[in-house]
């Protein structure tokens, strides 16, 4: 079971959050992580963005085109 939670807000593309992770230098991004939550303008989960699926997904995606909705 996975603890650590990535969120991103669900009106990014893919190159954004992959950006986002690779810059992260700071203390409270996760190492190790499967999932990506996404989060609508009130901060409620909408799905998940597998990280294979993340990583094998064209920049110019949208995440939501890239959802698993099964929490």
């Amino acid at each position: 079971m996975q603890r650590e939670v990535v969120m991103a807000p669900e009106h990014w593309i893919v190159g954004e959050a992959i950006d986002r992770l690779r810059t992260a230098n700071d203390y409270k991004m996760h190492t190790q992580f499967y999932h990506t939550v996404l989060l609508d303008p009130r901060l409620r989960p909408v799905g998940n963005v597998n990280l294979g699926e993340l990583m094998r997904s064209c920049h110019e995606v949208m995440l939501t085109e890239l959802v698993e909705e099964i929490f």
